[in-house]
């Protein structure tokens, strides 16, 4: 299986809007890299994001 991506244009919203009342952390430009160390970040601040809005009721 081959798995690609796209780099977003300068231009382009990268960060999902935050639900109302709920502060989320900007994803980390290490978490961009195709790196081992990039998919650490990535992995880190996809629980950073889930776990503040499964804290919002």
């Amino acid at each position: 299986m081959t798995l690609t991506s796209r780099a977003p244009d300068d231009g382009e919203k990268t960060e999902p809007p935050a639900a109302d009342g709920v502060s989320l952390p900007e994803l980390p430009a290490v978490a961009r890299e195709q790196t081992e160390a990039g998919a650490q970040a990535f992995v880190e601040h996809y629980f950073e994001v889930l776990n503040r809005m499964a804290a919002q009721p």
